[in-house]
């Protein structure tokens, strides 16, 4: 696959194509947030809203974890950040997005199409639903935002005339896929993929 990115400019909601029937799904990313004392760690075990997690981060450093996947246990991010043990603010736990660079891949996954709610560990950018194929490599889309973002930064003749008015992720593209031979194959794959089912 293609693009390089990090974690903190990746949307909180992607496009993935659903294991279940194929089609268009939606992808939410779990909070993840740091339990902040071990006499915690058993409200958050007991808790309706949270899943606790024992988590390992790239130093091998282990620590206390608490998920919130957004739609599923029958609560609303407003009751999970009222339901929080003594001594956290629900302030605090509803900004951001904890420490996805840590653990990416939790979330929720949604289908309209086949009715399928549940949690899900993304595979990414395999799963993404908008993605195209040229000469053996891969170029995606996180959404359908990013995707009319792409399909113009790819056909446009001049893009160092637009400078900074481009999103930040456009300039992480690969010159494979940026070349003037290459711009007409694939803005005719990405147009073909942006019509609604």
């Amino acid at each position: 696959m293609t693009h390089i990115y990090d974690w903190y400019s990746v949307p909180d909601v992607l496009a993935v194509k659903c294991p279940g029937c194929g089609s268009a799904a939606v992808f939410e990313f779990a909070d993840i947030r740091h339990i902040q004392r071990r006499k915690h760690v058993a409200a958050f075990k007991r808790s309706r809203a949270f899943e606790y997690h024992w988590f390992q981060n790239s130093w091998g450093n282990r620590w206390h974890g608490a998920v919130y996947y957004h739609g599923l246990r029958g609560t609303t991010h407003r009751e999970a950040e009222h339901s929080l043990p003594k001594g956290y603010l629900p302030k605090g736990w509803a900004e951001g997005r904890g420490f996805r660079s840590h653990n990416p891949d939790f979330g929720t996954l949604c289908c309209p199409s086949c009715n399928i709610r549940r949690k899900h560990r993304l595979t990414w950018p395999e799963e993404a639903f908008f993605q195209v194929d040229y000469r053996g490599k891969t170029l995606w889309a996180f959404d359908r935002d990013s995707l009319n973002a792409l399909r113009s930064f790819i056909a446009s003749k001049d893009r160092k005339r637009m400078g900074t008015a481009w999103a930040s992720f456009l300039f992480h593209i690969p010159g494979h896929f940026l070349s003037r031979k290459a711009r007409a194959e694939i803005s005719k794959k990405l147009d073909a993929i942006a019509k609604p089912a």
